[in-house]
């Protein structure tokens, strides 16, 4: 579902980026980030990486879920 997320706010589709958005904020995201083992600063690093421009997002979307999977 994060990951799903992640490349949802990088993609081209305008309701997804927000629906993306919506749960990246909410309470929902944070439980999952707890039960996946990742980071809670990861709603903090996606906060900032929508402030990006979109090829930079694209790449850090990248490094994030390369991450991610790796751990």
């Amino acid at each position: 579902m994060i990951n799903r997320a992640i490349r949802d706010l990088v993609g081209g589709q305008h309701q997804e980026r927000d629906d993306a958005l919506k749960y990246m904020k909410s309470q929902v995201f944070l439980d999952h980030c707890r039960i996946a083992g990742y980071p809670e600063e990861l709603q903090d690093a996606l906060d900032e990486m929508v402030l990006l421009s979109s090829v930079e997002q694209k790449i850090v979307a990248e490094l994030v879920m390369e991450e991610l999977n790796a751990s």
